[in-house]
């Protein structure tokens, strides 16, 4: 195993300077159950297996919290793609932060490798974070002034579910703007829009910034201190965080022996003691047609962008009941919904948080855009 002499703390030097030069530098934070963790190496060496083109290495450093992954390239020696990560303990889980001076594109191989590793996922944001940015760092950071340059878009067509393009917007279009460009486009098109990541100015004094975020807590940075920068992205990631924790639920079942005397043996009964779920209200959604959208969304059976498997269970006027499975973590929940809410249960012991991102990822991007977290 190869072991590199690099820091942490250099490294963070050394990419500030960079970011001073004009250079650009891509991260993106990523949840990891502890087994998968722990486990890491062995994972990366199945998922090479499977690669024609490039071989991943997984080099160690004198830092325990600290390691540099390889993406080599078998038929450009030259071509090495390198990625850094920053490990943080989170019991049960574990986060790490992943940074990189490669091109966006590039950056999608890091991607690919984490689709590939099962209890791996991106943390997740949303659409609705995305949209009101602007506001979260008003309230968590007063003292900065922050501007939206721009910001891109994704369009669904209702009836195939199936993304139909994207679109930039500039800085003169407001959340108002964006607001009447959904209306317009669902009375017209029959299309849900979704933000899908938004580029701001962030400045304080002589620190600045100019950050681009995506709904998976992606970014990129073209200016300022990389350690000033992960101060803020840090309170981004705890909202991450507790979106994680909020999308664990669990069942809890009791079981006990009882003597039956008709029969004169022990039956083992079962209770459900605690039973927890995910209630979204959707008393006031942006579209009177959302749950219309979910039963034709989860009638589908299979949804191949996600890798999520749909049976339907019940369906009526106005009660609809599916049975989830994420095929990525083989985690499985009910999915229900009546004329004023949707709720997330187990089917299991309990949800795995990565599934129920990928849920609301759907929630909000295919259902109706207001849909958010509430108990």
């Amino acid at each position: 195993m190869s072991q590199s002499t690099l820091t942490y703390e250099r490294f963070i030097t050394e990419s500030t300077n960079m970011l001073r030069e004009g250079k650009t530098i891509r991260g993106v934070s990523v949840f990891c159950e502890k087994e998968a963790w722990l486990n890491i190496k062995s994972l990366i060496e199945e998922v090479n297996k499977t690669r024609v083109r490039w071989f991943i290495e997984f080099i160690e450093t004198h830092q325990k919290d600290f390691f540099i992954l390889i993406f080599r390239d078998i038929k450009e020696l030259e071509a090495d793609l390198n990625f850094f990560i920053k490990v943080i303990s989170d019991e049960p889980y574990y986060i790490f932060y992943v940074f990189s001076y490669v091109i966006q594109d590039d950056f999608k191989k890091f991607k690919s490798l984490i689709k590939n590793i099962r209890n791996v996922w991106l943390a997740w944001i949303g659409s609705r974070f995305m949209e009101n940015f602007t506001d979260f760092m008003e309230k968590k950071f007063p003292d900065f002034d922050v501007s939206l340059i721009k910001y891109t878009t994704e369009y669904r067509r209702i009836k195939n579910k199936e993304k139909v393009g994207s679109s930039i917007h500039w800085e003169s279009r407001t959340k108002e703007d964006l607001a009447k460009d959904r209306a317009y486009r669902y009375s017209t098109y029959k299309e849900l829009l979704n933000v899908k990541l938004a580029r701001y100015n962030i400045q304080k004094g002589h620190i600045s910034f100019k950050l681009t975020l995506s709904d998976r807590t992606e970014f990129t940075l073209e200016s300022g201190d990389l350690l000033e920068f992960l101060n803020i992205y840090k309170t981004i990631l705890d909202h991450a965080r507790q979106l994680r924790d909020s999308f664990n639920r669990k069942i809890q079942i009791n079981r006990q022996q009882k003597y039956i005397k008709n029969i004169k043996r022990n039956i083992e009964r079962y209770n459900i003691e605690r039973f927890e779920m995910i209630t979204i209200d959707m008393k006031e959604p942006i579209f009177k047609s959302w749950y219309n959208n979910l039963v034709d969304t989860f009638s589908l059976g299979y949804l191949s962008n996600f890798n999520i498997l749909s049976v339907v269970l019940e369906k009526g006027n106005p009660y609809f009941l599916a049975e989830i499975v994420d095929l990525d973590s083989e985690s499985r929940f009910y999915l229900s919904a009546v004329h004023d809410s949707i709720r997330i249960s187990p089917s299991n012991q309990q949800t795995k948080p990565s599934t129920i991102s990928k849920i609301f990822s759907i929630l909000q991007s295919r259902i109706d855009p207001s849909i958010d977290m509430s108990e």
